[in-house]
């Protein structure tokens, strides 16, 4: 998985594209980008999936992996763009309840 990181204002946006898995690395890629955004000194993430196809269970486990990396160094990340069937995934997993989910990536900026 390939993780773009880009900034807007004091918010480091990460966008991940391909598939969210833990399979070769793939969560592992997103985890170590919300860990140097905080490590740099950012407390403010956006993960915007728009180009994540779909997500495993595994998945899943590394984003939770990602809130708690960032919880502990003070940090708060929220997610924008997720498709109608990877916001059905968080809910059906409730991963919902650990995050905020923004329909777009302004709002999630903007709900900082």
């Amino acid at each position: 998985m390939k993780v773009n990181v880009r900034q807007s204002g004091d918010v480091i946006v990460l966008l991940p594209q391909g598939t969210l898995t833990s399979d070769n690395g793939d969560g592992l890629a997103l985890r170590n980008a919300a860990s140097d955004a905080v490590d740099a000194g950012s407390r403010r993430l956006v993960i915007n999936f728009q180009d994540i196809t779909k997500a495993a269970s595994s998945g899943l486990g590394e984003l939770v992996s990602v809130y708690r990396t960032v919880a502990r160094r003070g940090g708060r990340v929220k997610l924008s763009n997720a498709s109608p069937s990877l916001r059905r995934t968080f809910e059906v997993t409730q991963v919902d309840t650990v995050f905020d989910l923004y329909a777009t990536e302004a709002e999630a900026i903007a709900s900082f």
